[in-house]
């Protein structure tokens, strides 16, 4: 279930770090394509989608295989526009500045500010999000994410600071490689939380797609293949996910997907 995470992580990267007029009309529109997915069947745990009238995302539910409830993300919107999500015990909450920049607030269930993003945008697309945290009642700087491009305007490369004193550390970076007509090729969108190890993350798009973990001296640690099938309507009806660790397989998972 990697890459329907990552598929989740998508549809909330697209809405979150995207604040500019331009980008959320054409994000409202990807997300109107998917929007007929309201159902992914994976062995441990399904995964229900709900929308809005306008087709906007409005709920995520998790549910494990006896179909209790473990988990569930609700958005709302204002003129089209993602103002809040609110999941377990956090609310983000977002406001749209005239400079078409953004700020993400995240907050506990009390108000209580956790922490705080400024995501900055050139030509609509995402350049930097600033973390910032509260220390002795003042926000302090204390990591950020920088995004690069190709010519052609393909994100290629995200950069992951950690701030050390007055300067910024370079923690770890993640490359994107062979985009073509893959169904989503948004899924690079918003990784940077899923990773917590100093290496690098490749992430090739395509059918099979994988995601490879490699050391800096470019030995492969592990593995994610995704092979993917289509129904006639050419929507994606199956995801089948392969876990190699040192060439050995170590899980295989399949995930089922269901539309209205």
């Amino acid at each position: 279930m990697k890459l329907f995470l990552y598929l989740i992580l998508c549809l909330l990267g697209i809405v979150t770090t995207s604040c500019s007029k331009t980008d959320v009309k054409k994000e409202r529109e990807t997300l109107k394509a998917l929007s007929r997915i309201h159902r992914i069947q994976g062995i441990d745990y399904d995964h229900f989608l709900e929308y809005t009238l306008g087709n906007e995302i409005q709920s995520i539910k998790v549910q494990n295989f006896s179909g209790e409830e473990i988990l569930r993300r609700v958005f709302t919107y204002d003129s089209g526009k993602l103002i809040s999500l609110s999941y377990m015990n956090r609310r983000v909450e977002y406001t749209h500045l005239p400079d078409q920049n953004c700020i993400m607030d995240v907050k506990d269930l009390s108000g209580r500010m956790i922490e705080r993003h400024y995501v900055s945008f050139s030509n609509n697309k995402v350049i930097t999000d600033n973390k910032l945290v509260l220390i002795n009642n003042q926000w302090v700087s204390s990591s950020k994410t920088e995004y690069l491009y190709d010519s052609t305007g393909n994100l290629i490369e995200k950069q992951i600071y950690n701030r050390k004193g007055n300067q910024w550390e370079l923690y770890y970076s993640i490359q994107y490689q062979a985009y073509d007509n893959f169904i989503n090729t948004s899924w690079y969108l918003q990784l940077k939380e899923l990773i917590a190890f100093p290496y690098q993350e490749k992430v090739v798009m395509g059918n099979p797609g994988k995601i490879l973990y490699v050391t800096n001296e470019g030995k492969v640690l592990q593995e994610f293949r995704y092979d993917y099938e289509y129904d006639s309507l050419k929507r994606m009806s199956k995801e089948i996910e392969t876990h190699y660790m040192f060439d050995r397989v170590v899980n295989s998972d399949t995930s089922i997907f269901h539309y209205y």
